[in-house]
């Protein structure tokens, strides 16, 4: 019995620590609301105007994306370069490319500035192996249009935009939730 007690306190501690770890792990990392077409319209109202300076990867210049400039339904991506979901996902829309275009959904994938303090690699290397599409822009977004649209620091989170800028759904990682976009594009279009 002796010998039990004495391996009892060691366990305890070890999960102890464990429980405390994923406790302050889940904090570090924040859960996104879900997203319905309720939620949609209420993030619509604290979302501000499409405006904000990014790199275009593709041509090397500064550019600033606005309202005015949109006009098409557009998909507005946040990425992170070092984030595994964000490399499946850019990797995933290429796949599917077909379909978006088809819907004449604009991308404009942007990494979020500074790769939100983690080292990952330009946005270049990231996209490489990606042709080059009509309405797939990407590029490194300014620190005023991350903070604006990404606040809470998701490293992979996404907007579907209306042509009039009008946030009709966003989530994170398209590739894992493509059938809740589809389905938000189609009925968007109605």
């Amino acid at each position: 019995m002796l010998k039990y007690r004495a391996l009892l306190w060691p366990v305890v501690g070890i999960l102890l620590i464990g429980i405390l770890f994923v406790a302050l792990h889940r904090r570090a990392v924040p859960a996104l609301p879900p997203a319905s077409p309720s939620s949609a319209s209420s993030a619509a109202s604290s979302l501000p105007p499409l405006n904000g300076n990014f790199v275009n990867a593709q041509t090397g210049k500064q550019e600033l994306l606005t309202t005015a400039e949109a006009g098409k339904p557009t998909l507005l991506w946040f990425v992170t370069t070092w984030c595994a979901s964000c490399h499946y996902g850019t990797q995933f829309i290429n796949q599917h490319w077909t379909w978006l275009a088809q819907h004449h959904i604009q991308v404009i994938e942007l990494e979020a500035y500074h790769d939100m303090g983690q080292k990952g690699p330009a946005m270049t290397p990231f996209m490489a192996g990606i042709a080059p599409r009509p309405l797939w822009i990407w590029g490194t977004a300014g620190r005023r249009l991350t903070a604006a649209f990404d606040s809470a620091a998701y490293p992979d989170i996404y907007f579907l935009l209306s042509a009039h800028n009008h946030v009709q759904y966003y989530n994170s990682s398209p590739g894992s939730t493509w059938k809740a976009l589809t389905t938000a594009i189609m009925r968007s279009q109605k």
